[in-house]
């Protein structure tokens, strides 16, 4: 029988080095095609992406409350989930979706503007 402290040891070993992964080399990418935004976060071999209608999007925004530059508040990247603050937003149905989390202003602003010359005009309002 295996011990349960190496089946953990090993569980914890590979969590741990998938975070690290996502930390180092991990990236966003964010696609609009045919009437779909898909947000893909990936570090390495390993992605998972999130798809929204681009009809059901609405109020995009950029929101830099939660961002002074400092990575003091516990929010930093973590590969595989959804991201729970950013500075570009945008609600679907009652969830707000939250992207770029360590940009500036001026990026944040980019993001929203390549993002605005490709989602329907619903998705300002």
């Amino acid at each position: 029988m295996t011990p349960v402290w190496l089946v953990l040891w090993l569980l914890v070993l590979g969590g741990t080095t998938l975070l690290l992964l996502g930390q180092l080399v991990g990236v966003d990418i964010i696609r609009v095609y045919q009437g779909e935004l898909a947000i893909t976060r990936r570090a390495g071999p390993v992605a998972r992406t999130w798809r929204y209608s681009t009809g059901m999007i609405t109020n995009l925004r950029i929101d830099m409350t939660r961002w002074d530059g400092d990575d003091t508040d516990g929010a930093q990247y973590v590969p595989y989930t959804k991201q729970q603050w950013g500075a570009v937003r945008f609600d679907y149905g009652a969830e707000t979706i939250h992207l770029a989390p360590h940009v500036d202003a001026p990026e944040a602003a980019k993001i929203a503007d390549w993002l605005r010359r490709r989602l329907p005009v619903s998705a300002f309002s």
